[in-house]
């Protein structure tokens, strides 16, 4: 069984939506490289990772107002909005998921 943990973070409906697509295609170029004859099988049963990383703002736009990065200072252009990671567990782990009261 495979494990995907995903983390976002996200300032509108619309960044989430964007976000995860773009965690989307991350996982399948890595879990289903291309050209499709390439043997990745190895790939599959690795412990994986990706994240997200967009131009900096200065200001983050909201539904309300308007709000500046908290990264902002930091000299990085670049600022991390996601990350996934993938690993394959045991089958018992799925079935403790399903019983969980979590969320």
């Amino acid at each position: 069984m495979r494990k995907f943990t995903v983390t976002i973070y996200a300032n509108s409906e619309y960044s989430v939506r964007e976000r995860l697509q773009e965690i989307d295609h991350s996982i399948s170029n890595i879990v289903w490289p291309w050209p499709s004859n390439i043997d990745s099988s190895k790939t599959r049963t690795k412990k994986l990772s990706g994240r997200i990383d967009e131009e900096k703002q200065h200001l983050l736009s909201d539904y309300e107002y308007d709000k500046e990065d908290p990264t902002w200072s930091n000299c990085n252009p670049m600022v991390t909005t996601g990350r996934w990671k993938m690993e394959v567990v045991p089958d018992q782990d799925y079935v403790n998921f399903q019983d969980s009261e979590e969320l």
